[in-house]
């Protein structure tokens, strides 16, 4: 008889907050907390109330930055679990958006880091600590 491996996530991780800043150059301006829920079959991103903080300056590029977290967020996924099956809804609590120095690959790469941040939590590693360079940080548990 075959088993299969369960969905991921197997419970809730809350509160993974990541960024993907460089202060000394511009273009990189990424932060984002999201709450990583067990869901339907799939994979999903919903947007809490408020997570845009001046959602009317950002009407237009906060979707775009949405999306791509997300899409770094699933390519984690693929390349950290290909064979378990998702389940997930990514919830964004936080969007961080500077007027000039976000962009989409910004964004992808703190979802991918969200993604491995998520992944090692459930896993039993601490939460990430905080970094200044390009990377993930993570701050709460």
């Amino acid at each position: 008889m075959r088993t299969f491996p369960p969905a991921f996530p197997s419970r809730p991780v809350r509160e993974v907050r990541v960024s993907w800043v460089r202060q000394n150059c511009c273009g990189v301006f990424a932060v984002a907390t999201v709450d990583v829920e067990p869901g339907p079959p799939g994979f999903a991103v919903a947007v809490a109330g408020g997570a845009v903080r001046d959602p009317a300056a950002h009407r237009e590029t906060a979707p775009v930055f949405t999306a791509a977290l997300a899409e770094g967020f699933r390519a984690e996924l693929a390349a950290r679990c290909p064979r378990v099956p998702l389940a997930v809804t990514v919830v964004v609590r936080e969007l961080l958006i500077h007027p000039v120095d976000s962009t989409e690959h910004a964004f992808r790469m703190a979802g991918r880091c969200a993604a491995a941040e998520a992944v090692d939590r459930l896993h039993g590693a601490p939460p990430t600590p905080v970094r200044r360079t390009p990377g993930r940080t993570s701050t709460k548990g």
